[in-house]
C-alpha cells in the first residue's frame, strides 16, 4: 500500500476506535450509576437507567459493525484479531503502537464492562428469587398453578401487598 493509503487507513482505524472507547466509557459510567441506583434501591430510576444503557449498547453494536466492516476490507485471512495484527504490521511503529493499545485498552474495557453487566445480572437474579422465596413462605396460597375447567392456566387471584419496611 502507498503511504497515502496508509495515512488514510490509519485514520478510519483510529476514528472507529476512537468512537468504540468513547461509547464504552460512557456504557461503563452508566453500568456503574446502574450498580448505584439497585444498591439504593432508587427502583423509580431503574428504568431509565436500563433504557439509557440499551441505547448506548445499539450504538456500541453499530460502531462495532463499523470495526468489523473495516477490518474485513483488509486482505487476509483469520479472525477478526488476525486481521487486525497483520493491517497494522504495515504501518509505521508510531501508528502501530497507537493503534495497539486502543485495541486492547477497548478489549479490556469490554471485558470489564460484560463482568460487572454479569454480576449485577446474578446479583438481581439472586435478589428475585429471594423475594420470591419469602413471598411464597408468607401467601403459600399463592404458590403452585391453578387451571380453569377448560384447561387454560389462571393467574392467582391478585391481592394487595403493602409493606411498610424493607426485606
Amino acid at each position: 500500500m502507498q503511504t497515502e493509503d496508509m495515512k488514510d487507513l490509519y485514520d478510519k482505524c483510529f476514528r472507529v476506535f476512537s468512537r468504540e472507547t468513547e461509547l464504552a466509557g460512557k456504557i461503563a459510567a452508566l453500568q456503574e450509576d446502574l450498580w448505584k441506583g439497585v444498591m439504593e434501591r432508587d427502583w423509580e430510576n431503574i428504568e431509565a437507567r436500563l433504557k439509557a444503557v440499551d441505547a448506548l449498547g445499539a450504538e456500541f453494536r453499530e460502531a462495532e459493525a463499523g470495526r468489523e466492516a473495516l477490518l474485513a476490507e483488509f486482505p487476509g485471512s483469520g479472525d477478526e484479531k488476525s486481521r487486525f495484527y497483520a493491517l497494522v504490521s504495515r504501518l509505521s511503529p508510531e501508528s502501530r503502537n497507537k493503534l495497539t493499545g486502543m485495541y486492547r485498552g477497548l478489549k479490556f474495557e469490554c471485558l470489564r464492562i460484560r463482568a460487572s453487566g454479569g454480576a449485577l445480572a446474578g446479583f438481581l437474579n439472586e435478589a428475585r428469587t429471594l423475594a420470591e422465596g419469602y413471598l411464597e413462605a408468607a401467601f403459600p396460597e399463592r404458590r403452585g398453578r391453578l387451571y380453569s375447567s377448560q384447561g387454560t392456566q389462571l393467574p392467582p387471584q391478585s391481592r394487595s401487598l403493602v409493606l411498610n419496611h424493607r426485606f
